[in-house]
């Protein structure tokens, strides 16, 4: 029996012989975008308690710094109570976390031939993606001598020709040789922002995403109703491990003839799979924005030519060069189609400005201004 490195510091390895269980484990993705569920499945049928049971990760050191790893679920909680804390070390390229579990309680465990469990969910912060996470077995447990994968029901039931299972595992055969399964299953793009503004004219498209390792592109997709959307353009992905911001252009908006355009980007996985970004919408009106006097002295008027008038108010934010905001006014539909934007006490110095105009707390357009005073 393989004793975990908490109860002993040698190691009895024990080949299963014919006829007993075999039991593999593989990769899948966690809960969360964050967290990782390691598997097992056995090739037969029959009960037993688990008695110990070690799992090996790695993650390359590419990463940059080191990952933490926690325990964020147990789903063999009454069969395997608890872990021990995790034991980490850097093998070659590789941080490398073994986590060891003991049960005492002797409670048994129905295992079904060819049916898969989640045995352990794993969570990772420090900015990098689970993609790149691999269940392993170092050969003769690496330079601790403790970084195996072991599963024992009273007796070693590692299929150690097969330890691991699904796409891109590699089996060495036995404790002394490396073996190891990457997260068999692509983790979708995760979206941390998207916004269209528009500028004159124009759209800008600007989209954030994390944890690109698996994506092949984005589809840049528009609609005039909110339901069709029509694909206007395509942007290959950079493969980033950590966040990627992409900007992109619609050109001449004015000749879609539409009151609203919406907007998503569809983002594609190296495999066909696909996920959609939150839909956002630009509102046109019936001329083009205007901000006069450019530059301006003691002030300026901006005159939004709405299509429709409404009680819904209008904010607008003058911001500095820094991006610091200066003055705001909230106002009327009504007053937005010629209102005077006067500069109060002091606050205004000559220099370059931005002025955003919010309907509906979405960011309508953005204009530039000059003050000389």
């Amino acid at each position: 029996m393989k004793k975990i490195f908490l109860l002993a510091g040698l190691i009895t390895l024990l080949v299963s012989t014919k006829g007993q269980p075999l039991i593999q484990g593989s990769l899948r993705p966690g809960s969360t975008s964050d967290a990782a569920m390691i598997v097992l499945k056995s090739n037969t049928t029959y009960s037993s308690s688990m008695s110990n049971l070690q799992f090996t990760l790695q993650i390359p050191t590419s990463v940059g710094a080191q990952p933490t790893v926690t325990i964020k679920s147990n789903p063999l909680v009454a069969y395997m109570p608890s872990y021990v804390t995790q034991l980490t070390s850097t093998e070659g390229a590789y941080y490398t976390y073994v986590f060891a579990g003991t049960n005492v309680s002797g409670a048994t465990y129905n295992f079904v031939s060819g049916t898969e469990f989640n045995a352990l969910e794993l969570q990772f912060t420090g900015g990098f993606s689970n993609a790149l996470l691999r269940l392993s077995n170092v050969a003769n447990g690496g330079s601790n001598g403790q970084a195996y994968f072991y599963i024992e029901t009273n007796a070693d039931v590692t299929n150690q020709a097969a330890m691991f299972y699904g796409s891109g595992a590699v089996n060495g055969g036995g404790y002394g040789v490396y073996s190891y399964v990457p997260l068999g299953i692509a983790l979708p793009v995760n979206w941390l922002d998207f916004s269209a503004i528009r500028q004159n004219n124009d759209v800008v498209l600007r989209w954030s995403v994390a944890q690109e390792i698996n994506n092949d592109h984005y589809e840049i997709e528009r609609s005039t109703d909110g339901i069709n959307f029509y694909p206007i353009g395509l942007q290959p992905s950079t493969g980033s491990v950590l966040v990627k911001t992409y900007d992109k252009l619609d050109l001449n908006i004015k000749s879609l003839n539409s009151d609203i355009i919406y907007y998503r980007i569809k983002q594609v996985d190296i495999d066909g799979k696909f996920s959609y970004s939150p839909t956002r919408a630009v509102k046109l009106t019936k001329g083009e924005i205007s901000v006069y006097p450019n530059p301006a002295r003691l002030g300026f008027t901006v005159s939004i030519p709405f299509l429709t008038l409404s009680d819904k108010n209008v904010l607008l934010k003058l911001e500095n060069a820094a991006g610091q905001l200066v003055e705001q006014r909230t106002i009327t539909i009504a007053q937005a189609s010629n209102y005077y934007f006067g500069f109060s006490g002091a606050k205004v110095l000559s220099g370059n400005y931005t002025l955003k105009i919010y309907n509906e707390n979405e960011l309508l357009a953005v204009k530039k201004i000059s003050v000389s005073r």
